[in-house]
């Protein structure tokens, strides 16, 4: 099981979101940079895991097996056109799901919801919040990570440790017992540190290393700071 396996590590979670640089050819790029530096990675106790497009997730988990979801419709199979089910994602070659993200908001039902239809079909819960409150709500339901992401910083290329590090330290304060990743703005290498240095257990990164001009390079550069 992947929760096993990230134990402890420190979590870098690339989100391919749907860029054109991220998409079929330019995707596999990406992955095999992730791919390529799995074993450097572990050596510093690293785990990184990939979040590619939905149309790409069975091609790409035979590049590297650890990839997630960006998302899941529905968290049961069934009858539910247009959705794409937590078992048909897993089915697909994914170890988990990544939940709520800013662009993709859902109500809190339905991700308490879908954080039981990850625990069910034995699959990782990646939660997003953006304030330390939302996260506070969403620790009760117990999902694997919450990333506290402010919508106002994504893709700015302002990290979150710069622009409001208070917001990481509140909501560290309100949550012990979950694991919190860092996203918004993280860019590089620098920021990853600074998101480290104040307690995190991994950082949720996108447009940095999407549209990066040498994916590999930007991989091993955050990789030296550790």
């Amino acid at each position: 099981m992947i929760r096993e396996e990230l134990q402890n590590k420190f979590l870098i979670l690339l989100n391919f979101k749907t860029y054109n640089e991220s998409l079929g050819k330019n995707g596999e790029k990406l992955m095999k940079a992730v791919a390529e530096n799995k074993n450097l990675a572990e050596d510093k106790n690293i785990f990184i895991l990939a979040c590619p497009q939905f149309v790409d997730l069975r091609d790409f988990s035979k590049i590297d097996e650890n990839i997630l979801a960006q998302g899941a419709s529905n968290f049961e199979s069934g009858a539910h056109t247009g959705s794409n089910s937590i078992q048909a994602l897993k089915d697909a070659g994914v170890k988990g799901i990544l939940i709520n993200h800013s662009e993709n908001q859902i109500p809190l039902e339905k991700i308490k919801h879908s954080i039981q239809g990850c625990k069910d079909a034995q699959v990782l819960s990646v939660v997003c919040a953006d304030t330390p409150e939302k996260a506070e709500n969403i620790a009760e339901f117990k999902p694997d990570y919450i990333a506290i992401e402010p919508p106002e910083l994504i893709g700015s290329g302002i990290s979150l440790t710069e622009a409001n590090p208070e917001i990481v330290t509140n909501t560290l304060n309100k949550i012990k017992e979950i694991p919190i990743l860092c996203g918004a703005g993280v860019s590089n290498a620098e920021h990853v540190k600074k998101a480290r240095e104040l307690g995190v257990k991994g950082v949720l990164v996108a447009s940095a290393f999407v549209k990066s001009t040498d994916p590999d390079k930007w991989i091993k550069d955050v990789l030296a700071v550790f």
